[in-house]
């Protein structure tokens, strides 16, 4: 059986890496492992899991922050913000259901994977929402970055750096986040089969529209495929930007509150792509949204999800025969057999990228003991 540490504070979190580091044992980081099948499988001396680490060490709602412990889970530090009416603006998903496992996650995953929902091309992702990070690299040493306020501008910007490094950087032991206020009332115009280019061009339109729509997507499933467009805020002022809306979008209906929230919680946490087998490959892939519809027309896939009015897509496939062509997009294997996760690289990117990615590790984790081989990049 594979040894385990769950450190209760950032003093334990040090002397298990840096007693790591000295006798050069390989850690797999995780928080409650919901997101352990993303990226590639990590085989490691131990796993370090920082889900003993949990709690709110700080929350300012006034100053629209909230600090907290990396294995605070999602639903207790949603449930926290929405008492004082606010939120992560990014909307991070809840991706435990592709994989068959019903675990909220943490903020800790979240951050160490970027995750964002369908606000994102609005609000920004998750990085953008980083204020600041205390952390223990992999020499087993503590630092700090950002700082507790939104106007931060100091001194390079190392939160943004670890959001998204799947824990190959570092250990966060704390975390601080801005938060905004909830719109009070949502309604969510849909648009039934339009041909793929058409709707993806509503899409790119309703993206830039003074409307100001907060999310946008085109879900595509065995019962037909739908254009949505959100729109967020007093109940007037969403009524009466969702009727102008509507006169762009001939045919469209209209949901709301309960109903519409619903429907973009299930395209947050990729629902409608659930797999029946394991085995179902799963790509995310993320490029400029006018490519959307070349990718999607190159990889058929069976099912699909083109969020952030097109600028990611999730495409469901029931076999390995697809490739994503690296270049423009990244793309990253979400879902397949053990097998085609363990030959493909964790993302793609440029030859100059994936340089500067592997010498960035080499100053913060030397020995290589954090999460080796889950954050892989091939150049094109």
């Amino acid at each position: 059986m594979t040894q385990r540490f769950d450190p209760e504070s950032e003093a334990q979190l040090t002397d298990a890496i840096g007693d790591a580091y000295a006798s050069q044992m390989t850690f797999e980081i995780i928080g409650t492992g919901s997101l352990r099948q993303l990226g590639r499988p990590v085989s490691a001396d131990a796993t370090l899991s920082t889900s003993a680490m949990s709690g709110v060490v700080d929350y300012q709602p006034d100053e629209l922050m909230i600090t907290v412990k990396p294995g605070t889970p999602m639903n207790l530090l949603s449930a926290a913000l929405a008492e004082r009416q606010q939120q992560l603006a990014f909307e991070p998903p809840v991706l435990a259901g592709l994989w068959g496992m019903n675990l909220a996650g943490t903020i800790g995953g979240i951050i160490g994977a970027n995750l964002s929902g369908p606000r994102r091309f609005r609000s920004g992702a998750a990085r953008d929402h980083i204020l600041a990070v205390r952390a223990v690299g992999g020499r087993g040493e503590i630092f700090k970055a950002g700082g507790k306020v939104v106007k931060n501008v100091t001194g390079y910007d190392l939160p943004k750096l670890l959001t998204g490094a799947f824990g190959t950087l570092a250990v966060i032991s704390e975390i601080t986040v801005k938060v905004l206020p909830r719109a009070p009332f949502e309604m969510t115009l849909l648009v039934r089969d339009l041909p793929i280019d058409d709707a993806l061009q509503v899409l790119r339109t309703l993206a830039g529209d003074s409307r100001e729509p907060t999310g946008l997507a085109l879900v595509s499933t065995e019962t037909g495929q739908s254009i949505a467009a959100r729109v967020e805020g007093i109940a007037a002022s969403a009524r009466a930007r969702a009727l102008a809306l509507a006169a762009l979008l001939p045919g469209a209906t209209m949901i709301e509150a309960e109903e519409s929230a619903s429907f973009w919680s299930d395209v947050r946490d990729v629902h409608p792509l659930l797999g029946t087998n394991a085995d179902d490959v799963l790509w995310r892939v993320s490029a400029p949204p006018n490519a959307a519809a070349s990718i999607l027309r190159a990889a058929q896939p069976a099912r699909y999800i083109a969020d952030h009015a097109g600028g990611t897509l999730w495409l469901d496939r029931p076999v390995a025969d697809w490739q994503p062509v690296p270049g423009d997009i990244g793309a990253m294997l979400v879902r397949g057999p053990e097998t085609l996760r363990q030959s493909q690289p964790t993302v793609s990117a440029t030859p100059d990228v994936s340089t500067l990615g592997e010498r960035i590790r080499g100053q913060f984790d030397p020995a290589g003991i954090l999460n080796p081989e889950r954050l892989t990049v091939t150049a094109p």
